[in-house]
């Protein structure tokens, strides 16, 4: 199987949400969506963000970070952004990735390093569809999101431990929502047999794949947007 790399995230897995089901997903979550699991870098580590300092300071609190090393990551993010990783929160390799989580998670801390791959043959399908606005007279040109960056480079996803595959929407060329905001493994078991994999994932492309016309053919009731399957890999400490 030919995976395009499209992008590497530091998460922080988080417990099974109340309304998930206990007898299809495992106690904790590992997701590319950040609905379901905190990322850092995110847009409340970078200082021309929007965010308020109510959300700053909920942004670090959900991956853990300890107060004394905020100011420090604050200024890593907002100097690195566009040069080690992109909107929100994508990093550009997984050299990248490794060398952030080195420098603000300790060893033991429960931070994740995922890389997130797209078949190679749904690669044309994605850039077509997240591809940045052409710009407008009178406004600012739309900036392209981390994904896109990554993927239209077009090179191959490196190597780690294969956890299964998310479906996950496109939302202004960033992945979005995930098929387990909208209960959607519950719904796919009771239709179509299929039973996630011991992380809460799709174990096989194909069933992926039917999924995800189900979804976009709106025979099931999801978030706007293209849905594809993106396999998720996680890989261990350097």
């Amino acid at each position: 199987m030919s995976l395009t790399a499209a992008g590497f995230l530091l998460i922080r897995p988080s417990p099974r949400p109340d309304w998930g089901s206990g007898s299809l997903l495992p106690e904790e979550i590992i997701s590319g969506s950040d609905c379901l699991c905190p990322q850092f870098p995110d847009s409340y580590t970078i200082k021309w963000s929007a965010d308020s300092e109510e959300n700053r300071a909920k942004g670090f609190d959900s991956v853990r970070l300890p107060p004394d090393g905020r100011a420090a990551a604050t200024e890593w993010a907002t100097e690195n952004f566009q040069n080690s990783f992109g909107w929100t929160g994508v990093f550009y390799s997984l050299q990248d990735a490794e060398k952030a989580k080195a420098l603000f998670f300790p060893k033991d801390s429960n931070i994740l390093l995922i890389g997130l791959g797209l078949p190679t043959e749904l690669t044309v399908e994605f850039l077509e569809y997240a591809a940045p606005a052409p710009p407008e007279e009178g406004y600012a040109p739309v900036g392209a999101s981390g994904w896109f960056e990554v993927v239209k480079k077009l090179q191959l996803l490196p190597d780690g431990q294969f956890l299964g595959f998310e479906l996950l929407n496109i939302e202004c060329g960033n992945l979005s929502h995930s098929w387990l905001c909208n209960h959607l493994d519950v719904h796919f078991s009771e239709t179509l047999g299929l039973q996630p994999n011991r992380w809460g994932l799709i174990e096989e492309l194909e069933d992926a794949r039917l999924c995800c016309e189900d979804i976009n053919a709106e025979k099931v009731g999801a978030e706007p947007g293209l849905w594809l399957p993106w396999a998720l890999v996680k890989y261990a400490e350097p």
